[in-house]
């Protein structure tokens, strides 16, 4: 018997009988310290000028880029990463026989379903790290840090790039927000790096936090284009990945799900490919520090 998948949200879901999404708001951003974007006549977020506060980054290019960006339907966008965050749910916290022990490196414990254990074909990487004795004072404020695209540099040492271009709070409050981000990373091995233009869903409860990152194939294409050029990069996709951070008793539990296609074709072997998503998961290393920190 084939072993049970995951399913992941269609592109194409439609909600006829979508209610009024009048409480999507938009505020200040927390996370850049920019103006978060006007929302137009349509319900979509009208596009600024965005400065990113980096000297090495075109603040033209991008201010160009985020003046065409608009989000989906925020009522389908809203379904999309909710169900996505199911999915992380169960890749996260239930038992899987598809999965395959990876071992532990510095105390992450690793294990990763092969590519024909899904309906994608993609390697699924999963880590779990637990911090004996330790819990956040304040659980919102480190959603908060983690979320920031400013920060990721500081706990991922492969991000060249990772720019916040919008942000809407759900319900009033940030405990639920989705964002679009952009991010690059460094090649390896002589190949040139990735990008990546993400929806990101974030929540916050009492006990645990999640953030859902997936790439959507909506994406606006001036916008993908813009940033593609700007970089020189090979556009990669996520089907589903993100982090959790849990309570528990005796300590917090910190959870990384990757699955992505780096989109190297032929030029690269698929089990090379294939060790680099294993090994991402050890990056809950370097986030324990930051959040520790």
């Amino acid at each position: 018997m084939r072993p049970r998948t995951h399913s992941f949200p269609s592109d194409r879901m439609v909600h006829a009988c979508a209610p009024s999404w009048g409480w999507l708001r938009r505020r200040r951003s927390r996370y850049s310290g920019n103006r978060v974007l006007p929302k137009d006549d349509e319900g979509d977020v009208a596009g600024s000028n965005v400065s990113t506060g980096d000297p090495n980054i075109n603040d033209e290019v991008y201010s160009d880029a985020v003046s065409e960006f608009s989000l989906p339907d925020n009522a389908n966008l809203l379904s999309r990463m909710r169900e996505s965050l199911e999915c992380v749910k169960r890749l996260c916290f239930a038992e899987d026989a598809s999965f395959c022990n990876g071992g532990m490196d510095s105390g992450v414990v690793l294990s990763h379903q092969c590519r024909s254990g899904n309906d994608h074909g993609i390697m699924i990487a999963k880590g779990k790290l637990f911090i004996p004795n330790w819990y956040p004072r304040d659980l919102a404020e480190v959603s908060d840090r983690l979320l920031r695209p400013a920060r990721r540099a500081e706990w991922d040492s492969d991000v060249l790039d990772c720019q916040e271009l919008s942000t809407i709070g759900i319900g009033g409050s940030w405990n639920e927000c989705l964002m679009k981000t952009y991010a690059s990373f460094k090649g390896r091995f002589g190949f040139p790096g990735r990008d990546f233009i993400w929806h990101v869903y974030s929540i916050v409860e009492s006990d645990h936090f999640f953030h859902i990152n997936v790439s959507l194939e909506d994406e606006d294409e001036d916008l993908s284009r813009k940033l593609r050029d700007k970089h020189r990069m090979i556009r990669g996709n996520t089907v589903l990945g993100g982090f959790c951070l849990k309570l528990v008793q005796g300590g917090t539990e910190i959870y990384m799900i990757n699955q992505t296609d780096l989109k190297a074709g032929r030029a690269v072997p698929d089990w090379i490919l294939d060790s680099v998503v294993k090994r991402s998961p050890c990056k809950l290393v370097a986030i324990k520090k930051f959040i520790m920190s």
